[in-house]
């Protein structure tokens, strides 16, 4: 069970004025604590107090028991942030507003999801699945909530929380009850100096274990099974391999749960649930009735047979190659700003496409990379390469916006990329219907 930190905390600085920076200070004011705050670009909010709104280079570095940074701010690769070396000169740790959650409140039950992909989906079914059996969940962290932000347990309480790579870093108080680590795939490497760098901040997950935790560790490919191999020579508490296969006879015929790879996020769910107490009735019900995320193979409308499916959220090649495996007869939209595995992982799923349609930042880079496996084609922007795909479309095609790349280079986040998809997709459901109507 999850306990509050024994030291006390009087004065803290916070770098970051995001939800996480904010949902920490109005913590530290519930809780009487005197803080600091500032952000690069925000100079005001109304949820903080004008005179705690400080630039970083007036405080007294001496009088903080710790720097509170956002997750998006580096504190060491490729370069820290001024902010984060002012604080190590001056020796004041470093945390996670997670961390100081954890410090400063009683969590219960305490469960951490993290993984390259998949592990917003698997924190919110996994919460979905309690909550069907009645259990009194919180449930946050990188997804929707911050920690601080979230009630304290009640007495028999779990808290369900999806942690990054950046937030494992600067969490040293972790002790998870559960721990589902889903899987490790290339990512965000200028951010922890290279990939063994980024595979050691999700190990922190594993390292955080006690005796009396349960460690979920997925078993899909190289880097993985090193991570089993090492967590079963270096921890102490009960280990399970999760894979697509470990449902067993369990039947996933939930459309948001498409895909192989959702029935190993599924197992992950189900694992816990069922560690929590949840019996298979329950279970069942849950997974049938769980609704899916946005911008995660979510399905955003439909013609007759013919889909739409927005999954914005795959910001790499290895996340679009997950939803390139759930359907077939694809109309792929990818572009971006491409990520360093471009779509390597994507190649064993080619079969699955009728024609790709790559815009953006990244499109002329994917359009090499496929040219000489499926037909393709190059767009400047997601619009023209939506109306392309409609133009080529049969009855049957999914119309798939899977970008394998991130969205900055026409989008501020895949939220809003996500949500642009879904509007040409229903302006066009709406014409077509009008059409043939007015025909009719």
């Amino acid at each position: 069970m999850s306990q509050p930190h024994k030291s006390k905390m009087t004065h803290i600085a916070i770098f970051g004025a995001g939800l996480s920076g904010r949902a920490a200070y109005q913590r530290a004011q519930n809780l009487g604590i005197r803080c600091v705050i500032d952000d690069d670009v925000m100079t005001e909010h109304e949820a903080i107090a004008a005179q705690d709104f400080i630039k970083w280079q007036n405080w007294d570095f001496s009088k903080y028991d710790a720097l509170i940074l956002s997750p998006g701010i580096a504190h060491n690769h490729p370069n820290p942030h001024p902010v984060a070396q002012a604080a190590r000169k001056a020796e004041v740790e470093i945390i996670s507003e997670v961390e100081f959650g954890l410090r400063t409140g009683n969590w219960g039950k305490f469960v951490v999801i993290t993984g390259t992909n998949g592990k917003s989906t698997t924190t919110a079914l996994t919460a979905h699945l309690l909550k069907t059996g009645g259990a009194k969940v919180a449930v946050g962290g990188n997804l929707g909530t911050p920690l601080c932000a979230l009630n304290e347990a009640e007495k028999d309480g779990i808290t369900v929380v999806e942690l990054s790579s950046y937030q494992l870093e600067t969490t040293p108080s972790l002790r998870p009850d559960i721990v589902a680590l889903l899987n490790i795939t290339p990512d965000h490497l200028d951010r922890h100096g290279g990939l063994e760098g980024y595979i050691a901040a999700k190990m922190k997950s594993l390292s955080a274990c006690h005796k009396d935790s349960l460690a979920l560790i997925g078993d899909e490919g190289a880097i993985m099974q090193r991570v089993l191999d090492d967590a079963r020579q270096k921890l102490t508490c009960t280990i399970t391999a999760i894979s697509a296969h470990s449902l067993g006879e369990r039947v996933l015929d939930n459309p948001t749960l498409a895909g192989a790879h959702n029935a190993q996020n599924a197992a992950f769910a189900v694992a816990i649930a069922k560690t929590c107490g949840c019996d298979d009735d329950t279970i069942n019900a849950g997974l049938a009735s769980f609704e899916g995320l946005a911008h995660r193979l979510q399905p955003v409308g439909m013609m007759g047979a013919m889909r739409f499916v927005n999954d914005s959220k795959a910001t790499n090649g290895d996340a679009s190659a997950k939803a390139l495996g759930a359907y077939q007869n694809i109309m792929w939209l990818a572009g971006g700003r491409a990520k360093a595995d471009g779509l390597t992982a994507c190649l064993p799923y080619f079969n699955h496409i009728a024609r790709a349609y790559f815009y953006g930042e990244c499109a002329g880079a994917f359009f090499a990379e496929a040219q000489a496996h499926i037909p393709c084609s190059v767009h400047e922007t997601l619009d023209e390469a939506f109306a392309q795909a409609m133009t080529d479309a049969s009855d049957t095609s999914v119309i798939l916006l899977s970008p394998a790349a991130a969205s900055f280079d026409q989008f501020p986040n895949f939220g809003t990329r996500g949500a642009h998809f879904t509007q040409l997709a229903n302006r066009y459901i709406t014409a077509q219907t009008r059409e043939v109507s007015h025909v009719g």
